[in-house]
């Protein structure tokens, strides 16, 4: 599947990877900033480093990604998979998870600062911030 580009509200493109497979993908360090990745299957995926800041994961499945560092401010997470994701020193802030499921998901260094986390399940918010 080619990405769809739409322009953001600010003229920026955004990319649009909707139902795209991409599991087990090497995307650490990658710019996906207010991307669309509705229903995008990246299990095992290497998302370190990524920015992901605004993106949409609409039904995701992050299921086993390492998320280590990645950006994810202000993305739309809710009804996302991140069964057993690392998720180590992640900024999470003012992201919206309601219905995730974190079950074995590593928060190490996480910042969970305004994250809205309403009915998540599995959540272990040790060693969080």
């Amino acid at each position: 599947m080619i990405a769809d580009r739409n322009t953001a509200n600010d003229g920026s493109a955004v990319v649009d990877l909707t139902g795209t497979e991409l599991s087990s993908a090497n995307l650490s360090g990658a710019h996906f900033s207010h991307a669309i990745l509705k229903d995008v299957d990246l299990s095992s995926a290497d998302l370190a480093r990524a920015d992901l800041s605004g993106a949409d994961f609409y039904g995701a499945t992050l299921t086993d990604a390492t998320l280590t560092g990645a950006d994810l401010y202000r993305a739309y997470l809710p009804n996302v998979s991140l069964r057993g994701a690392t998720l180590t020193r992640a900024n999470l802030s003012w992201a919206n998870f309601t219905i995730a499921n974190f079950s074995g998901a590593v928060l190490t260094g996480a910042d969970l600062t305004h994250a809205v986390l309403t009915r998540a399940k599995g959540i272990d918010a040790k060693g969080s911030r």
